[in-house]
């Protein structure tokens, strides 16, 4: 039999070896994992692909929520964004939720922000304000802003600030 090609048992014949199978000396066997097979030879599975089943005939585009590297396909984790075709897993931008790894959406709640890894929007916290989904920046001196703040309050003078409120000091 030639290299590529097999030969069933009590057959002088050698045949063509199908795709998906890898033929060596005469010998039919299903191609192995993070390869597919074409004509009975085995091709590296390329970077962004999943060749993790074996027994392919072609490559398998990485599908949405997983990085493909070396034929190999891992699931992303929660914070990460993963497209298809993608070699590693993205952090979820700033600005961005990503509530799973197969898609992201922009921040776009007012008085929320969305910093990198974000799996939810969060709530401005006390003292914060949030003019951007991107970041919570803390309120100017002489000012306050409760939970969820746009803006920060300006507080008179003579007056104690907190976090939440301006208290007279009479």
């Amino acid at each position: 039999c030639l290299a590529t090609k097999w030969c069933p048992t009590k057959s002088t014949i050698s045949q063509t070896c199908p795709d998906g199978f890898l033929c060596i000396g005469g010998i039919k066997q299903r191609c192995p994992p993070k390869y597919y097979c074409i004509g009975g030879q085995k091709i590296q599975c390329t970077d962004g692909f999943d060749c993790s089943a074996g027994g392919l005939s072609h490559q398998v585009e990485c599908p949405v929520g997983s990085a493909c590297y070396g034929g190999s396909r891992l699931l992303c984790t929660y914070g990460s964004y993963c497209p298809k075709g993608t070699i590693n897993s993205t952090t979820c931008p700033l600005g961005y939720i990503c509530p799973s790894p197969e898609y992201k959406q922009k921040c776009e709640t007012p008085g929320h922000y969305c910093p990198r890894g974000s799996t939810n929007t969060e709530m401005c916290p006390v003292g914060f304000v949030c003019t951007s989904p991107s970041f919570a920046q803390l309120a100017p001196i002489g000012s306050y802003a409760p939970i969820g703040s746009l803006v920060s309050k300006t507080c008179q003078i003579a007056t104690n600030v907190s976090t939440t409120n301006c208290q007279n000091t009479s």
